[in-house]
């Protein structure tokens, strides 16, 4: 399997589970350990997908650095 074939299905895995959290989240009842829980791990697939951009080979690496740093601190803000 090449590269970027490997980096492609496992965005769309990452995407898909992230996609299952938000919607966990926004159903369940606000402050319960479902909605807490899928809210976690809403933001750890967030920030995974950004690391996934980073790492890869663009031109505007240092922007892409900046705002997976910001995201960071939102989350560590939140928890």
């Amino acid at each position: 399997m090449n590269p970027y074939l490997a980096f492609k299905l496992v965005h769309i895995a990452l995407g898909c589970v992230a996609l299952v959290a938000f919607w966990t989240a926004g159903i369940a009842r606000k402050g319960g350990p479902l909605h807490v829980g899928a809210g976690k791990e809403l933001l750890d697939r967030i920030r995974q997908l950004v690391q996934e951009i980073v790492e890869g080979d663009f031109d505007q690496i240092e922007l892409y650095s900046d705002k997976l740093a910001e995201l960071e601190q939102f989350i560590a803000d939140q928890t």
